[in-house]
């Protein structure tokens, strides 16, 4: 999906804390104001919304500090110096240094958050599920990617049905929700969402209002307004169908029968 990738500064300041931690077997840890204020201007400089509540600095690389700072709400956030500052909230540094543990499994660790103030994250993505109104069993999360705008996209997997990407603002308030069927028409990928769980999504949200008994054999998102969303089902038998659902997702009446021609998916 279009502009839904890592942002250069973040990449390369995964990349600065990494090369950091390996070329200081014991990195001088330093705390106290002046630490406050560096991360401050680092914060300032990176356009990074945080109210600064603690800070500390694990580490150098090189010429480049190395930042943790906590806000006053929301996410707390990795930070670095220099030419090109940073940052990464500690959602990303998490996932980015499993994934690197994983990789390089006898590599040194990657800088994490450890503020005590930092240990809000899943309390953090929590609320941006609520917030997007997702009721169903939630199994997985993940960061996909920040946008040129700086907001950022999350994953949410579901147990047996379709999952979301959340989208979230710079300042960490929760926008919007995009459907993985929705994702995937779009060119996106979600990576914990099966195509039967989709079409188990659409078995239970349609077949209340579906013209004719349908076991759904594929589907997809086929657009919306401000009124309704659209999905083409094709049944395992018959013909398929158009639904509607309001904004909420909520099945609508009337639901049409396809015409094989004009919904390629939908033809039996």
């Amino acid at each position: 999906m279009a502009g839904v990738a890592t942002t250069a500064a973040a990449a390369a300041m995964q990349s600065r804390t990494r090369r950091g931690a390996q070329s200081q077997a014991a990195p001088e840890v330093r705390t106290g104001p002046e630490v406050l204020a560096e991360a401050q201007a680092v914060v300032t400089a990176t356009n990074t919304v945080c109210d600064v509540v603690n800070a500390v600095s694990p580490g150098r690389n090189g010429d480049i500090n190395i930042y943790e700072v906590a806000c006053a709400t929301g996410l707390g956030h990795i930070l670095t110096d220099g030419a090109q500052p940073a940052s990464r909230n500690c959602i990303i540094v998490a996932q980015q240094a499993e994934e690197y543990a994983l990789e390089n499994p006898d590599a040194p660790a990657q800088v994490t958050c450890t503020l005590p103030e930092n240990a809000n994250a899943e309390q953090i993505m929590a609320g941006y599920i609520q917030s997007a109104g997702v009721t169903c069993q939630v199994d997985q999360t993940r960061w996909v990617g920040r946008t040129q705008s700086g907001e950022e996209r999350y994953e949410v997997g579901c147990a047996g049905v379709d999952g979301y990407w959340l989208r979230v603002n710079p300042a960490g308030e929760y926008l919007d929700r995009l459907e993985c069927i929705e994702v995937t028409a779009a060119g996106g990928e979600c990576t914990f969402t099966t195509n039967e769980e989709q079409l188990a999504g659409f078995q239970a949200r349609f077949a209340s209002v579906a013209p004719q008994a349908c076991t759904p054999e594929a589907g997809r998102f086929v657009g919306a307004n401000a009124d309704f969303r659209f999905y083409e089902v094709k049944c395992s038998e018959g013909f398929g169908f158009i639904a509607q659902t309001n904004p909420a997702g909520e099945p609508q009446a009337p639901v049409t029968a396809a015409v094989p021609s004009s919904c390629p998916a939908a033809a039996p």
